[in-house]
């Protein structure tokens, strides 16, 4: 048997919870359970003005790649992809990684959801790797080593810089190591110079490194091949994500 002032009190809290609508046991005052298509309905109907899922939305429909910013206790750390399936309350990302290559399956509660990011140049380069599908690793012609360089850091560095080849090299510092990645411009006495990029691809200016600093040269790895047809293509990559960008979906007063 339930009390009157239990039902009164269990009442107010049911007038408070989106069900209201749903009918009531006339004599207990408690809720019937809600029908599956009832609560699908509802949460569509919460959802449906939502900004949030419109963009996830139109993402779907036109192949657009996202940014999503979803973990609550991260939000350095987005899920990056292409929207596969939107539910009401979920939807499932086909990743992609720095390269543009698919790196599994996100499953995003859109309710957690802070910030989805459209259309930056971050984004412009990976879905460009991704369209292209072009091997990371550059292909080259049989090289030919000399077996006893005087020295193998200034034969890498003259390698690079006859052939217009990006180097990457690790400089000693105090407590750690530096890395600067770029074309050698020259090789002068005990220095060499770098026009630097950055990892998308970027000019970054100039540096001047003292040979006997550098402890080791990285050429012709995966990253400094996706930076390099980067920087071949830096020109056109962001032309239409700077000038055709999307219309605001905040109305003006």
């Amino acid at each position: 048997m339930v009390s009157g002032s239990f039902s009164r009190k269990f009442d107010r809290v049911a007038l408070r919870t989106p069900l209201r609508a749903a009918k009531t046991n006339e004599n207990e005052g408690i809720p019937h359970s809600v029908s599956e298509e009832l609560l699908r309905e509802i949460l569509r109907n919460a959802n449906r003005g939502d900004l949030f899922m419109k963009i996830l939305q139109e993402a779907r429909e036109k192949g657009t790649l996202l940014q999503i910013h979803a973990n609550p206790h991260d939000l350095e750390q987005p899920v990056i992809g292409l929207v596969r399936s939107l539910g009401d309350e979920t939807c499932i990302v086909q990743e992609l990684d720095w390269e543009g290559l698919p790196d599994g399956l996100t499953t995003v509660s859109i309710r957690q959801i802070r910030q989805i990011m459209q259309n930056t140049r971050h984004l412009c380069r990976i879905a460009w790797l991704q369209q292209q599908q072009l091997p990371t690793q550059v292909v080259l012609e049989e090289e030919e080593f000399a077996e006893d360089p005087l020295d193998c850091m200034i034969s890498e560095l003259e390698t690079a810089r006859d052939t217009g080849q990006l180097v990457n090299c690790r400089i000693a510092s105090e407590s750690d190591f530096i890395q600067a990645l770029g074309f050698v411009h020259d090789i002068v006495d005990e220095y060499v110079q770098l026009n630097l990029l950055t990892i998308w691809g970027e000019p970054d200016g100039v540096a001047t490194v003292r040979l006997q600093d550098i402890v080791g040269i990285y050429r012709n790895d995966r990253q400094q091949s996706v930076a390099y047809r980067l920087y071949q293509h830096r020109k056109d990559l962001y032309t239409q994500a700077e000038w055709n960008m999307p219309e605001s979906d905040f109305s003006q007063d």
